[in-house]
């Protein structure tokens, strides 16, 4: 009976050990750009009160300073006319995370937090 409880609490442990959570962030847009040979968008995150270092990694992605997001998935480019209007109207945006410690995008040499939405905040 007692294997049973440690293999049934090691499963338990296992399934909440990696499940990520979404956190979302407001931050100021000091810049937007697209890759067109990876299809991948980012948004360069403004250094300000919240951020005065300027935006480090929440994954534990190697560098720092961008988020970025794949251009070809659905709403891929709907979220660069955000984060481009959001830039032009000095604006700030809401982005969502998957906080999971590993979810990374970009080409081999840099890899930044990957986001999945982005909101224009009024």
């Amino acid at each position: 009976m007692k294997k049973i409880y440690m293999i049934l609490g090691g499963l338990l442990l296992t399934m909440f050990a990696s499940h990520c959570f979404a956190e979302e962030y407001t931050v100021g847009v000091c810049g937007v750009q697209s890759e067109n040979s990876t299809n991948i968008g980012y948004i360069l995150i403004c250094k300000d009160d919240n951020y005065p270092n300027g935006w480090r990694s929440k994954n534990g992605c190697p560098y720092h300073g961008f988020v970025g997001w794949d251009l070809s998935a659905f709403q891929g480019k709907s979220m660069y006319a955000t984060a481009l209007t959001a830039f032009s109207l000095d604006k700030q945006v809401t982005i969502r995370l998957n906080i999971d410690w590993k979810t990374c995008i970009g080409t081999d040499i840099y890899t930044f937090d990957h986001t999945q939405i982005i909101r224009i905040i009024k």
